[in-house]
């Protein structure tokens, strides 16, 4: 459901999910919904890749205790931009990492590769575990479906 903001229209929310696979493939169909309400089915499915390797990142490297690691998924739509953030409560990246950088030989940041290519724009935040942010910008006109 959108509402009616000054700025066109706005959906927004919030899910605080535990780690168990029913979890982590719940909160990524339930962007993926969100997204397929404002976006092409290409826009779409790009967001789903995007979230669910954050989503994936959040698990594997952000829940140092998995029976009890929480992953936080916000996203919010307003005129014509999704931004999804999955933060995690892990220790938070070491000082100093080149957190974009990829490393095929050991297999890192394949992640962060997959949602650069995308999504528009995508950053990190480093402070009590790590935030990953992104934004995809709808490259047609704005239809809400109901």
């Amino acid at each position: 459901m959108a509402l009616p903001s000054s700025g066109g229209f706005t959906h927004a929310g919030h899910m605080v999910i535990g780690t168990t696979p029913a979890s982590l493939s719940a909160a990524r169909k339930h962007v993926h919904s969100v997204a397929r309400e404002h976006f092409s089915e290409d826009e779409a499915q790009d967001i789903l890749i995007a979230v669910g390797e954050a989503i994936s990142n959040a698990y594997r490297h952000g829940t140092p205790n998995r029976e009890l690691g929480l992953i936080y998924v916000d996203w919010n739509y307003r005129g014509n931009t999704l931004t999804v953030s999955v933060k995690d409560e892990g220790p938070g990246l070491p000082p100093g990492s080149c957190l974009l950088t990829t490393d095929t030989a050991l297999g890192l940041g394949r992640g962060f590769d997959i949602i650069r290519k995308t999504v528009d724009d995508f950053h990190i935040e480093n402070d009590h575990g790590v935030k990953l942010v992104l934004k995809k910008r709808a490259r047609r006109e704005l239809r809400i479906r109901s």
